[in-house]
Formats: structure tokens, sequence, C-alpha cells
């Protein structure tokens, strides 16, 4: 899974926000881990299909 996964299941479950995930992985560039930018964009456009539910208040 790797730690781009964990950022996935947490926008997953709602833990997270699409835009805070992207900021994580930003964030993780930034201290030095290392991707190409084919993986970088292909985890990117897996947070942007993710489908979230309605939170019913």
């Amino acid at each position: 899974m790797g730690t781009p996964g964990i950022v996935i299941e947490l926008v997953k479950r709602q833990i997270i926000s699409k835009p805070e995930a992207k900021r994580v992985l930003d964030m993780m560039l930034n201290e030095g881990w290392y991707c190409s930018a084919k993986l970088f964009s292909s985890i990117i456009t897996m947070i942007e299909k993710i489908r979230l539910k309605k939170l019913h208040h």
C-alpha cells in the first residue's frame, strides 16, 4: 500500500479532504520523498476520482 495508499484510504474514509491529501503529498515531496512524475500524476488522479458519500446531519 505505501504512504500514498494510506493517504488515498484516508480520503475514501473521509478522514481528510482531497485538498488536504494533495497538501500531504506536496509536504512529502518537500521532505525528500521521491516518486516519478507519472506516479504522482496517477496518485492525484486516483484522489480526484474518489466519490465521497454525502454525510447526513
